[in-house]
């Protein structure tokens, strides 16, 4: 989502988002919850695409790294860990611009894209929020092919549409909308099966709580980043994980609520709205997320990292 707060909140809000980021390096998970803090990295570039960051995807082992801009660009190239996981360093290419069905950069409300997810066979899938669709690429620099479009797609909210997504265990690509269809409560979840999309389950759903950045993780599990926004004090981040089935429920199935897995103080983080899951040699979880900035400069692009311990 490209973040659009009224300016006046803005210059209170930003300022003291700022401030809490800075106030401390340490963000311990709330009580009771199993993911631990590793660390937080502020990611500067001389690139001035590089900013509105909102999707990521990582290698197994965590250092190799794609990354998006909601301005319709990718970058890809490497990071730096130490001992304990956390990222000390990111370096990439230059930008990559998306190409439209006719081979030209995209622009404008096409441009805006928000989630993105890497197949076996090097291609990607990258959704779009302000013009709801998905659309294929082989690579970056090649001309993008549209997937299925669902009737749904048309109902949702302009600058709340396909947000997060991600490729199941089965191969299958799995997206879902910041904002409900109108009169829902619940979040829908759409699968691609061969060449259209089933309506795969519901997720319950918390009226402050909105979904931006999803993964499978090596569990096979559902890991979703949700973000909530308290003016004029900052960001708030949450991710929760789902055992989803493999085959789409009944429309009467009762919606899956997860299960809180980290969840951040108000103002701890900037804007994540992206997240990757890999395993470390010990096989614990790791969680990093990515922080769009809107381009503002009192906001900042950072990398969060989290872990799970083994078994947990």
């Amino acid at each position: 989502m490209r973040l659009r707060p009224p300016l006046g909140l803005a210059l209170v809000a930003l300022p003291l988002l700022v401030a809490g980021c800075l106030h401390s390096n340490a963000a311990p998970a709330a009580d009771g919850l199993p993911a631990t803090f590793v660390g937080r990295h502020v990611w500067t570039s001389p690139d001035r695409a590089l900013g509105g960051l909102s999707g990521i995807e990582l290698s197994a082992d965590g250092r190799s790294v794609v990354v998006l801009s909601d301005r319709g660009y990718v970058f890809s190239g490497t990071l730096e860990r130490d001992a304990e996981g956390a990222v000390t360093g990111a370096s990439v290419g230059p930008a990559m611009a998306l190409m439209d069905l006719r081979g030209g950069a995209m622009s404008g409300k096409l441009s805006d894209s928000e989630g993105l997810a890497l197949r076996d066979d090097g291609g990607f899938w990258v959704s779009f929020e302000q013009q709801a669709r998905v659309m294929s690429y082989d690579r970056p620099g090649t001309r993008g092919r549209p997937g299925p479009v669902r009737p749904e797609f048309r109902r949702l909210e302009e600058n709340g549409a396909l947000e997060a997504l991600a490729i199941d265990p089965q191969g299958r690509l799995v997206t879902l909308p910041e904002e409900p269809l109108p009169d829902e409560t619940d979040t829908p979840v759409w699968r691609l099966e061969g060449n259209r999309w089933t309506a795969a389950f519901r997720i319950t759903r918390d009226g402050r709580w909105k979904p931006v950045g999803a993964d499978y993780g090596p569990d096979g599990r559902l890991y979703l980043l949700e973000r909530a926004f308290w003016p004029p004090f900052g960001f708030q981040s949450r991710v929760r994980r789902f055992d989803p089935p493999v085959t789409a429920t009944a429309p009467a199935s009762p919606p899956l609520p997860g299960e809180a897995i980290l969840e951040s103080n108000v103002g701890e983080f900037d804007n994540l709205e992206g997240l990757a899951i890999w395993s470390d040699a010990e096989g614990a979880i790791r969680l990093t997320m990515i922080a769009d900035d809107n381009f503002i400069a009192l906001q900042r692009t950072e990398l969060i990292d989290y872990r799970l311990p083994p078994g947990r």
